[in-house]
């Protein structure tokens, strides 16, 4: 299992990280490395059973929250620059 995710998840998880930064702004692609930490919580209480202190619940769901947030916030601001005249919308003559 070692084996496994030295040679083959970390290398993988490593590349498409740092080719993330070609698509998305540095500081979005580091707000991913903040999911793995929840997300690594999750996966050990549901693999091995190890219950995570409610501190840890509450530290991931704020993670989570704020970054839900980020998203939707940029979601609407990416909505509202779109421009109105598009190619698309244009009825053919």
């Amino acid at each position: 299992m070692l084996a496994l995710m030295g040679l083959l998840q970390m290398p993988l998880a490593t590349v498409l990280i740092n080719n993330a930064t070609r698509y998305l702004p540095s500081a979005e692609v580091a707000l991913f490395y903040l999911v793995e930490t929840v997300l690594g919580t999750l996966w050990v209480w549901w693999l091995l059973g190890e219950s995570p202190t409610a501190a840890s619940l509450l530290g991931g769901a704020v993670i989570i929250m704020a970054l839900l947030v980020h998203a939707w916030l940029g979601l609407r601001s990416e909505g509202k620059t779109a421009p109105t005249d598009s190619v698309l919308t244009k009825s053919p003559t």
